[in-house]
């Protein structure tokens, strides 16, 4: 949405100074972002339901586990949210609809780099259980049909979700290569505003 009203703003505007966006929309990618950690949280938690289950832990203890840790990503969308953007301005208009702005670059920047850490144990988490679990289907050495079961089903759900994992791992992947080459550009080159112009017109998660 965000990445629409920036386009439908700059391209119809008769003149460069027309081409602009009213704060108050930048609203709506502002919320964008406060989301993106909690859904690398609750990746982190499935991964983690999954490791649980490949070790035989109680039903009870991982339902336990995981309701604290969806809990803790909805604690960490309205922390990040609250203090990433509590000042950024909803007045008047701005050129660009970013994530990254005056207030907020320091805290985004952690945030990628944090959430493309926690992407990669998941994947790497996720691939490890779903080895586990291959090596103890193929010795066929199981305590009741129950257990066999858990293991067939376990693999089956890591091999669908180890599919989404490893291209949000990507998107985040691209995120940092993003910011970086934007932080690059604008310590030790004048292309920053170039490349901010190319960045923002092609992707929709900038």
């Amino acid at each position: 949405f965000a990445q629409i009203v920036s386009l439908y703003y700059r391209y119809a505007a008769e003149n460069q100074c027309q081409a602009e966006i009213p704060r108050k929309l930048c609203f709506v990618r502002m919320l964008g972002s406060t989301v993106l950690p909690s859904i690398v949280v609750v990746h982190t938690a499935i991964t983690l339901e999954r490791g649980l289950v490949t070790f035989s832990i109680d039903k009870r203890a991982r339902m336990v586990i995981s309701r604290v840790i969806l809990g803790i990503s909805v604690a960490v969308s309205i922390v990040y949210g609250f203090f990433t953007y509590q000042h950024e301005p909803l007045e008047g208009t701005s050129p660009y609809c970013s994530a990254i702005t005056t207030h907020s670059e320091w805290r985004v920047a952690l945030a990628i780099n944090g959430m493309f850490f926690l992407d990669i144990v998941t994947v790497v988490g996720t691939l490890a259980f779903w080895r586990i679990n291959k090596k103890a289907m193929s010795t066929g050495n199981f305590d009741s049909l129950d257990a066999k079961y858990s293991r067939i089903m376990n693999n089956r759900i890591i091999v669908n979700t180890l599919y989404i994992e490893i291209l949000h791992s990507l998107v985040y992947a691209y995120l940092f290569v993003v910011y970086a080459l934007a932080a690059y550009f604008k310590l030790h080159t004048k292309l920053d505003h170039f490349y901010q112009n190319v960045v923002t017109n092609v992707s929709i998660v900038y």
